[in-house]
């Protein structure tokens, strides 16, 4: 039995008397009980809503301010009447902001991992495919993923620091909105951004397999929209683009006798060559779920971080892949919270940065930077490993003073050693769950 959790959107259960809306032809000889599927097109200046029913212009006869959609949005309807005029119920309302968070959620959850562990599984695979694409749109967009890691020295500045969370992917859509209304964002801004380099990446993969996927195989019957009457096809060296096909030739000899009849070596050719493109088309696979992964960890960060309702505290929460000394991929964690502290004119903004990350010889880290009135400033550390806290002591006056010439006014700073979360995004700033449960 599957238990049904009763729809909560705006303006679900509203009824509607609707009129058709212009001369327009179209069907509304609905049918009591019919379900259909409509369209908000603009609302009146009264308040009433323009809808496009069955591709049939209507417009309810009062008001629909309970209804609280936009324009474009989809509603789900049900005929409670027929007739000239039918009053038809509204039984799914638009989506809100946070039922759209919690369906992409619930995308993301199953196919995401961790930035550093689906990098770090294909950085390999992307220096090979970087070198044997040489000068393809594949190639090229491999090594924009690779150039977009920055390394761990770039993270210790504030420029470097800046310019990673400008490039995390987290705002890749808000770069690609100024652009479109001629924000000035460049080019050269969005080649840098991660996200948009691994969609790149994976569109031009993609593309690659469907393209040599229809490559004839030596000595064997044509693959996907090859020609089938051909007796003797001529095996062309299929291009080293993407990972379906390596571009190398196999076997040797003249594919064709004068007779017209392949070599003898012909069959065991044409089963090395499937075997290899076999193999590469495993590895382009593989490949393309680990982009994907990446990419759907990215989609829940940002998730995580329009999630809530308007009450709720702004937060942005997202990981930093970079490459560390010995050319592994790690990752920086890093969430940020804006909050307002007293009140009336007394009111100052309050900033919170947490960081989380785990280095080889220093362990599991978390770091607590809170900002009051953009002057007043304290830090905490946190470190698992005793050696690290000790280090950490340290250095702690020399934190404290190089925040004091920046001129900020210095208060706790301090470390401790304890047990570092668990790296991740987390999903508690959605409301509401995100399985349906069932018996």
């Amino acid at each position: 039995m599957e238990i049904q959790r009763p729809d909560t959107r705006p303006g679900t259960g509203q009824t509607l008397t609707l009129r058709q809306a212009s001369s327009e032809t179209g069907r509304s000889n609905w049918q009591t009980g019919q379900l259909l599927r409509a369209t908000v097109t603009s609302f009146t200046a009264d308040g009433r809503v323009n809808l496009r029913v069955d591709n049939t212009p209507m417009q309810s006869n009062q008001p629909a301010g309970g209804l609280r959609a936009q324009p474009g949005q989809s509603l789900q309807m049900q005929v409670v009447q027929g007739g000239k005029q039918p009053v038809l119920q509204v039984l799914q309302g638009p989506a809100q902001p946070d039922q759209i968070a919690r369906a992409a959620a619930r995308e993301a959850l199953p196919r995401q991992q961790p930035l550093d562990q689906a990098l770090q599984r294909v950085a390999g695979q992307l220096r090979s495919l970087a070198e044997q694409s040489g000068q393809t749109e594949t190639g090229r967009a491999a090594r924009q993923v690779l150039n977009s890691l920055p390394g761990g020295e770039r993270l210790s500045s504030s420029e470097g620091f800046r310019q990673a969370l400008a490039n995390s992917g987290q705002f890749l859509e808000n770069k690609l909105g100024r652009q479109a209304a001629g924000g000035g964002t460049d080019g050269t801004a969005l080649s840098r951004d991660l996200k948009g380099a691994l969609l790149r990446l994976l569109t031009n993969l993609r593309s690659a397999g469907t393209q040599t996927g229809s490559a004839p195989a030596r000595g064997g019957p044509p693959a996907g929209g090859g020609n089938p009457s051909a007796a003797n096809p001529t095996p062309a060296n299929p291009p080293a683009t993407g990972y379906t096909a390596r571009g190398q030739a196999v076997g040797g000899g003249n594919p064709a006798t004068a007779s017209g009849a392949a070599p003898a070596g012909g069959t065991t050719a044409a089963a090395a060559a499937s075997s290899l493109a076999g193999e590469a088309a495993a590895r382009g696979a593989d490949l393309a779920r680990n982009l994907e992964a990446g990419l759907a960890r990215i989609q829940l960060n940002q998730v995580g971080s329009t999630a809530g309702s308007e009450s709720q505290r702004p937060t942005w929460q997202l990981e930093l892949p970079f490459r560390g000394p010995d050319g592994e991929v790690q990752s920086l964690a890093v969430r940020i919270e804006n909050e307002r502290q007293g009140d009336g004119e007394s009111v100052a903004p309050l900033w919170t940065v947490n960081l989380r990350f785990e280095l080889e010889r220093l362990g599991a880290i978390r770091a607590g930077i809170t900002l009051v009135g953009g002057a007043h400033v304290s830090v905490g550390l946190w470190a698992e490993e005793p050696e690290t806290v000790a280090l950490f002591e340290e250095h702690l006056e020399e934190l404290r003073t190089r925040m004091a010439e920046a001129g900020l006014t210095v208060g706790h700073v301090g470390v401790r050693q304890g047990e570092a979360p668990a790296p991740g995004p987390g999903t508690d700033d959605l409301d509401g769950p995100l399985v349906d449960e069932e018996a």
